[in-house]
């Protein structure tokens, strides 16, 4: 029985497509776990109305891929390879530097759920924010409305 392998790395500026997955014979590859790509992942430039579904297409491809990205700091490091364009390069760097432990020059990750859950905050309030703000422009022209009248 032959095993599906990912074909070359996707470059970071191409959009999301099916990739054709190429066979190879377990025997004559030392039976190593080869990277299945079900899909190129776009990069994540901080655009707040794509984070969840980055994050969903990000953990598709690391559930297809668990053998590969079997432990929270390969799967954080996959995230942030895909997080270093636009304005989510300078939250990535960021988010690197408290991690790096300056004795060391370690990183000490964090699980991958509490690394999601503060990349989704962290994204959410803002959008929150860009998205409230025309309505509390609004509350205001018809507050200062309602009190001349």
């Amino acid at each position: 029985m032959q095993e599906l392998v990912a074909p070359a790395e996707p470059t970071k500026s191409e959009p999301v497509a099916l990739v054709e997955p190429t066979m190879v014979n377990p025997t004559t590859d030392d039976n190593k776990v080869k990277e299945i790509a079900i899909a190129k992942l776009k990069v994540f430039t901080g655009d707040r109305t794509k984070v969840r579904k980055f994050i969903q297409q990000c953990k598709i491809y690391l559930q297809i891929n668990k053998d590969i990205f079997n432990a929270d700091d390969k799967r954080i490091t996959f995230i942030l390879a895909l997080m270093s364009e636009g304005e989510v390069a300078e939250w990535t760097e960021q988010f690197i530097s408290s991690i790096q432990d300056d004795a060391t020059d370690e990183m000490k990750f964090p699980t991958l759920g509490v690394f999601l859950k503060q990349l989704k905050e962290d994204f959410n309030k803002k959008m929150k924010k860009e998205l409230l703000w025309p309505n509390l422009k609004n509350s205001d022209k018809e507050r200062t409305k309602m009190s001349k009248n």
